[in-house]
């Protein structure tokens, strides 16, 4: 079926399955918000079946949220950063997020001067957590976690005695460097996702040239990449 007729103006071939999908289960043409709700009870299902599965889910999205790992959702940041980015000098996120986390709990009694700070900051958490993060979303809480970072440093240095509060970020530091399984997967999805990428032009080019068995080679090749 050509879908593109269809379903003009998409911006990805997920939106066009999800509704399919769920109109030819019941055989009959839903309207977008029928189809929202058609997922919405099937997520909630899904929860409530697999509660242990979803609460980790959960922890893995808050660990991206102040993880030092840089998350991305678009092929070419993802390649800027590796290419570009990496090589400039920076404070590693970790260290924000390790001095932050403390700030912001520190700073709870004063939540009525910094109100504004935190209703901005969990708002845009929560929006990661429930949907997805990527660093381009979590740019949104960078001031607002350095405000903290900086808040509670400066409380360090007037609470001298309060040095176990040192070792809370000792504790957290290395938590959000240390990168995990699900990263390093995700890198080399990327990875492979860039390869297929470059197969598949070679495949073109080599259709162009009527090298059809080469092209078929290199075709499949990229397919194999990036199933």
């Amino acid at each position: 079926e050509d879908f593109a007729d269809q379903f003009p103006r998409q911006p990805d071939f997920e939106h066009v399955v999800y509704k399919v999908f769920a109109r030819r289960i019941y055989n009959q043409q839903l309207s977008i918000n029928e189809i929202n709700w058609f997922w919405a009870r099937k997520g909630w299902n899904f929860i409530l079946d697999h509660p242990f599965h979803f609460f980790k889910r959960l922890l893995e999205k808050i660990n991206f949220v102040f993880h030092n790992y840089r998350r991305h959702d678009l092929a070419h940041v993802f390649q800027n950063d590796n290419n570009f980015l990496t090589n400039i000098p920076t404070i590693p996120f970790a260290l924000i997020s390790a001095l932050a986390i403390p700030g912001m709990l520190i700073a709870v009694k004063r939540w009525r001067e910094r109100f504004f700070i935190y209703t901005v900051l969990l708002l845009q958490v929560g929006v990661m957590v429930l949907l997805y993060v990527s660093d381009r979303q979590r740019v949104v809480i960078v001031s607002m976690m350095i405000f903290f970072a900086i808040d509670f440093l400066s409380w360090m240095i007037s609470k001298r005695k309060h040095l176990y509060f040192g070792l809370m970020v000792l504790i957290i530091l290395p938590m959000l460097f240390i990168e995990n399984q699900l990263m390093d997967e995700e890198k080399y999805l990327w990875q492979r996702y860039f390869i297929s990428g470059q197969l598949l032009r070679e495949a073109n080019r080599e259709r162009e040239n009527h090298n059809l068995e080469l092209a078929a080679q290199k075709n499949a090749l990229s397919t194999a990449y990036a199933p």
